[in-house]
């Protein structure tokens, strides 16, 4: 191997991992955006989850029903 075919390797492998760099900064960028989409629908399941305890309470009271799975 000569000096042009190390060179030409050399190049390559750096150009991979360009490649390889650009493509984890999507990753990081796509990883960012899912947790703040899972923080956004995990709150709206609280909140609709606290709404359905509470409902389910307010109807259940009379009947003396305790809904044992609301307020965890």
């Amino acid at each position: 191997m000569d000096v042009k075919d190390l060179k030409h390797t050399q190049d390559s492998m750096s150009e991979q991992l360009d490649i390889m760099k650009r493509e984890n900064s999507a990753l990081w960028r796509e990883i960012a955006s899912l947790r703040q989409k899972h923080t956004q629908q995990q709150l709206i399941i609280n909140k609709v989850s606290e709404c359905r305890c509470y409902y389910g309470n307010k109807v259940n009271k009379h009947n003396n029903f305790h809904n044992k799975n609301c307020g965890k």
